[in-house]
């Protein structure tokens, strides 16, 4: 197996060396470190860290040589490295190599490796792999490259097999841009012929907001023609300082000039379709959107890996929030597959909250075949109640299906969404209904309440779920009124435990509220597990033995970071080789707004293969789920609207909004 050596220069990079080192450790097999004057024990963290790996010892070196450029130091620890290993691993302190299924005996096939580097909106390649031959050098004083000898085998390595986060909080960016300037100022001077350093010093006047200079220095770069690729970004890059310039025709034209250099790239029609829809010019927008949407299709990985400086979240999901607005000025009601693009490859919390805002715009209901209601009002205790938030359950014995049927002793005022009029405790009942097979009820009873003298703010436990464990013994979790008085989980046998339930709380999140946890049994688990929260899944241990109250994470699953507004509606449902839930999401309007989501994952609970589209029951601002059942031709969802009613809907499988989540 080919060997490969770490290549760096560092300097004051003690706080964040150890992430980077961490990450490369397990795949170096020599490594040769140049520090051009740390002051912060960037030194002695290098001599420490690699102490403690046997495989490491007398394989490394530490070289310290006063910076001079930026090539000049990277060219002395690479000559350091001679000697040391068959490849060269180039990398920064301010990265985190992601070494996913990159084999390294497919190293003898070349002699330069580009490996996609930056984060998941914006990246682009670079050599990071190189064979230590001594033959390979760096080139410029700054925005420095690898210059490879005649002959070289280059091989681009895929994102799937290898890639470089570029955090970007390196211990030497104080004085960057300064330091930039007059280095590709002096190397102007050396090589005036050479294209590279005009793009470069472009780039460092953009993001420094020195415009006229920046816009200079890119004509400059246009004019010297050469690879297309830093022609094109130089047009995308004066149509934004026209912009910032509030030169909108001069940015358009500008943006056209960059489709005429490579018309496979978007990000600059991104830009018009953007400029068009605020300016309130819906089909100039549409137009390009249309353009810009089927050249994405026509995209592969590989072509896009090619880009310099790719914006990738334009591909993956920006593109596709501007139809969410636009579509609704052409007539379209359906943006349910653009939707979940952002919900998967979005990361702005503000894109979503316009992205949700705007669904009042859309008709977001879901088909239901028919519907079940089993609404009631009672006198218990003195007390009024009103039927709500239902949780079924089909029977594994026997046909037909069990629910329990939550009583408030509430309403809502619908118009703003408070209480109406405000109690002075808030109490559930709970009932256990059973019914046939066709949904109609069979029979119903009240379940045990004891209300406290005085009495507390909350009294019964609230949105009750049920599950039924491995033995068969069904028990629940839901909100209840802890002994801290706050609102926190409570769990135990159903339906015996349910006027005594057990306090559950966790400490390794801090939080003044606690509800929404729901049950999930995976199918490689002994036990089932709880589903703490969504971003990323925290799946966590039941604690079953009546003495223990705390639970502990057992597993993660990482999600989009938009997944943090999902909440948990039901427990997971076991059909097939599939595991399924209901969740919901908020609009924190008054009153608020909720909307329901399904996802399905695999059987043990390691990847979601399919998520629907947003949905409502009925356009009613309040509903609340708390179970579904799936079968085999119809999914059953349990729903409350204002808290007072308690329905069943009977939806057709072949009719829900479902998306294949690799495919989005």
């Amino acid at each position: 197996m080919p060997t490969l050596c770490l290549s760096m220069i560092v300097k004051n990079e003690s706080k964040i060396l150890s992430r980077l080192l961490d990450s490369v450790v397990d795949h170096i097999d020599a490594y040769c470190i140049c520090d051009t004057g740390s002051t912060d024990g960037t030194v002695e963290l290098i001599q420490t860290y690699f102490e403690k790996y046997p495989h490491l010892q007398d394989k490394g070196k530490i070289l310290e040589e006063p910076f001079q450029d930026f090539s000049y130091n990277r060219n002395v620890a690479l000559q350091g490295c001679v000697g040391l290993s068959d490849y060269v691993l180039l990398l920064d302190a301010d990265m985190i190599l992601e070494w996913k299924a990159l084999d390294k005996d497919s190293l003898t096939k070349g002699d330069a490796f580009t490996i996609l580097q930056g984060g998941p909106g914006f990246k682009y390649r670079n050599t990071r792999i190189v064979r230590n031959s001594g033959l390979f050098n760096y080139r410029g004083a700054t925005h420095e490259y690898i210059d490879c000898p005649p002959g070289t085998i280059t091989v681009a390595l895929t994102e799937e097999d290898i890639f470089v986060s570029d955090v970007g909080d390196g211990g030497s960016k104080g004085n960057k841009v300064e330091r930039d300037i007059r280095l590709l100022k002096t190397s102007i001077e050396k090589e005036p012929n050479n294209e590279r350093h005009y793009f470069y010093l472009a780039n460092t006047y953009f993001d420094s907001g020195s415009l006229e200079q920046a816009e200079e220095m890119y004509r400059k770069r246009i004019a010297m023609g050469g690879w297309f690729q830093e022609i094109w970004y130089s047009w995308f890059r004066i149509g934004h300082l026209a912009m910032k310039q509030e030169k909108p025709d001069k940015a358009l034209a500008s943006w056209l000039e960059a489709y005429e250099i490579d018309p496979r790239r978007v990000e600059n029609l991104y830009e018009m379709v953007k400029y068009y829809r605020v300016a309130g010019k819906k089909k100039l927008g549409t137009f390009f959107y249309e353009k810009a949407k089927d050249i994405v299709a026509s995209l592969s990985e590989q072509d896009k890996s090619e880009f310099l400086f790719l914006h990738n979240d334009i591909y993956t999901h920006k593109l596709a929030y501007e139809w969410t607005i636009l579509a609704y000025y052409q007539g379209v009601r359906d943006i349910q597959k653009e939707w979940v693009r952002v919900l998967k490859h979005g990361s702005e919390y503000s894109l979503m909250g316009s992205l949700i805002s705007n669904m009042n715009f859309y008709d977001f209901t879901i088909p239901i075949q028919y519907k079940v209601e089993n609404n009631m009002s009672v006198i218990h205790q003195g007390i009024r109640f009103q039927s709500s938030s239902p949780c079924l359950l089909k029977n594994e014995k026997e046909e037909g299906y069990q629910m329990n049927i939550r009583f408030v002793n509430y309403a809502y005022d619908k118009s703003t969404g408070f209480f109406l009029p405000h109690p002075e405790s808030i109490v559930t009942l709970n009932a256990l209904s059973s019914l046939h097979s066709d949904l109609s009820p069979s029979s119903m009873k009240f379940l045990p309440l004891t209300i406290s003298d005085p009495p507390r703010l909350y009294h019964g436990v609230e949105d009750v779920r049920i599950f039924q464990f491995p033995s068969g013994d069904l028990h629940f979790m839901g909100t209840g009124y802890h002994q801290n008085n706050k609102l926190g989980v409570v769990t135990g046998k159903y339906p015996e435990d349910l006027d005594s339930p057990r306090e559950l709380y966790q400490n390794f999140n801090p939080s003044d509220c606690e509800k929404n946890w729901v049950f999930v049994h995976p199918k490689n688990e002994e036990n089932p597990l709880i589903v703490y929260r969504w971003h990323p899944i925290e799946l966590c241990h039941y604690p079953e033995n009546k003495l223990e109250n705390e639970i502990f994470v057992a597993r993660t699953i990482p999600t989009p970071s938009l997944f943090s507004m999902l909440r948990g509606s039901s427990n997971g449902f076991h059909y097939e080789n599939q595991m399924w839930f209901m969740v919901h999401f908020v609009q924190y309007t008054r009153p608020r707004k909720y909307f329901h989501m399904l996802l399905v994952f695999d059987e043990n609970m390691t990847q979601i293969q399919h998520v629907s589209s947003p949905f409502t029951f009925e356009k009613i601002i309040v509903e609340y789920c708390l179970s579904l059942v799936v079968e085999k031709d119809r999914l059953l969802l349990s729903y409350s609207t204002w808290d007072d009613s308690s329905k069943i809907a009977v939806v057709d499988k072949s009719s829900l909004p479902l998306h294949d989540w690799t495919l989005i």
